[in-house]
Formats: C-alpha cells, structure tokens, sequence
C-alpha cells in the first residue's frame, strides 16, 4: 500500500482486510454461518449522481437507467430484505434527481417482478 500511495501525491488507495467479508466493486460478500452472502456495496465518497430527469435525453434512456439500476441491485443482493431495503434507498435517490413517482414506480415494479432465474438471462 505504500508503494500505491508514494506513486502520486493526490492519489491514496485504501483496503480493508476481514476473514468474514470482502468489498469488490459494488459488491460486498459475507461469510454467514458456513455461506456466503451477497449485498449491494457502494463507497463512501458515491454521491448517486444519476441523469437529471430534465436532461435532453430521450425519456427511454431515462426509464431504461431506473431499471437498470433496480436490475442490477437485485442481482446484487441475496436477501429479499436488503434488496428492499436498497430499493427504497434508490427511489429517494431517483426522487432527488427530479423522476416522476409514477415513472420510478413503474420501473422498479418490473423488476421487483422478476424471479430469479429471469435475473441472469440474456437478452438480445
């Protein structure tokens, strides 16, 4: 870590070392009773910077990244719970961005109806 850190003044690299859990990218997997359990990681400094709903961006760019979004933390999480959880949060982040309650709701209504096995289908 000093090597990282002595490569540029402005750049500091942190770790975090657990036996019980790791955070890579935007996932956090735990070890929980002999499994393994997954959840949505976000780092301190992310701020849920989405496109502004009044963007020029045409509005199924804007439907598309609310469900996406809700796509991709429920892949993340193995708990029905935490995923709810997360889902609230990403509403209010969407809310503060200036969506349409109807718009968020719609969107992440498809994907609370997506079962499992539809999660990591591809689509073409």
């Amino acid at each position: 870590m000093s090597r990282l850190n002595n490569f540029h003044p402005n750049i500091n690299f942190t770790h975090e070392k657990s036996p019980s859990f790791v955070n890579f990218l935007d996932v956090s997997v735990k070890k929980v009773d002999n499994r393994l359990e997954t959840d949505l990681y976000c780092k301190p400094t992310d701020c849920h910077q989405f496109l502004h709903f009044n963007s020029a961006h045409p509005f199924h760019i804007k439907k598309s990244i609310v469900y996406s979004q809700g796509l991709r933390i429920k892949r993340l999480c193995s708990s029905p719970l935490v995923f709810q959880k997360h889902l609230d949060n990403l509403k209010n982040w969407f809310y503060k961005r200036g969506y349409p309650q109807k718009v968020v709701d719609t969107q992440l209504k498809r994907v609370a109806e997506q079962s499992p096995t539809e999660l990591f289908e591809r689509t073409e």
